[in-house]
């Protein structure tokens, strides 16, 4: 069943007697008539969602809950993608032949982004298709509604003093057993010239528990103290007091009901 514009906190929908697993999806994309393929619950499972069709104010969600038909049952709604917050960065360099250069024409990014996650399922969270694959890639940029996304430049340059950047980035969940080429760690990239020359602050995003999960927000607070690397895809090894990151899970969109 489609239900078009709703702003409500009940959703009516119709079924046949006895127990039910409902599943409700949220900003799918999706045309009306692409769900006629669905007529089972394995071909639910096969079908994904893409994070170029993503956009800021319309993240998909989607939810799960048992009921039996003439009740209400309460359902909560959670996002697919997670948030990689940069909330602040600063460069104080240690060494005395950076000693007081600046971070000029700084942007951030995401690489070895999982851009494709399945509508239900898969809650280990393993990637499905990479973009951005070691580096940027303004082809992969290319195909987004939303490119600021996955990219964004920062006006001006980054000094001493604190620059509260707030930069949100999206991404799908990318559950990492064992780094390897083809199970790369999804990475917040600062990229930025100092003195001239090129350089890359490359950050694994929450490897001490996996990567990254659906629906969770990682926020970091960054203090870059040494060059970066001349290759994106190398992470940096940033010491205690360097980086901070906090991890929290998004709020669910607020409880809905369904009445059968």
């Amino acid at each position: 069943q489609r239900i078009y514009n709703h702003d409500e906190d009940l959703l009516k929908v119709s079924s046949t007697s006895g127990d039910m697993l409902f599943t409700v999806l949220s900003n799918s994309r999706r045309d009306e008539y692409d769900w006629t393929e669905i007529c089972s619950r394995e071909n639910l499972e096969k079908v994904t969602v893409r994070l170029e069709d993503e956009t800021e104010d319309g993240l998909f969600m989607s939810g799960e809950c048992t009921g039996t038909a003439g009740s209400r049952i309460p359902l909560m709604l959670s996002r697919k993608c997670a948030e990689i917050r940069l909330r602040s960065v600063r460069c104080d360099f240690i060494s005395q032949s950076y000693s007081g250069c600046r971070i000029e024409n700084p942007r951030v990014y995401l690489i070895n982004v999982n851009a494709e996650a399945p509508v239900i399922g898969n809650s280990k969270g393993y990637a499905m298709r990479i973009i951005n694959t070691g580096r940027l890639d303004m082809k992969d940029l290319g195909n987004f509604k939303e490119p600021g996304i996955i990219y964004q430049e920062l006006p001006g340059s980054i000094g001493k003093d604190a620059y509260y950047a707030g930069i949100g980035l999206l991404c799908y969940p990318n559950h990492i057993d064992v780094e390897s080429p083809g199970t790369p760690a999804t990475r917040l990239v600062i990229e930025g010239t100092v003195s001239g020359r090129t350089y890359y602050w490359s950050i694994n995003i929450n490897p001490d528990e996996g990567g990254v999960a659906a629906n969770c927000r990682y926020t970091y607070d960054i203090c870059i103290r040494r060059p970066g690397t001349s290759d994106p895809d190398i992470p940096v090894e940033l010491k205690d007091g360097e980086i901070i990151m906090e991890v929290e899970r998004w709020k669910e969109k607020e409880e809905y009901a369904i009445r059968l």
